[in-house]
């Protein structure tokens, strides 16, 4: 299961990186040229809304004792 996660992982961190060539000038073929910066700035975007989500989520979890 961990190593189905992590290439998931691989493939969905392939796909954001073929998305904002696409989308953006950021990562040209030249990395002298490249804008990183943003990259990692949108990186950091997408790990906070994912941890927001996950505090909302936790903040709405009812626990349920079914041992009784």
């Amino acid at each position: 299961m961990v190593a189905m996660i992590v290439a998931l992982g691989f493939y969905l961190s392939t796909a954001l990186v073929g998305i904002v060539r696409r989308a953006t000038a950021w990562l040209p073929d030249n990395m002298n040229a490249s804008r990183l910066e943003n990259l990692y700035w949108l990186l950091a975007v997408l790990v906070s809304l994912n941890f927001g989500y996950y505090m909302l989520c936790a903040r709405l979890y009812k626990y349920q004792n079914i041992g009784k």
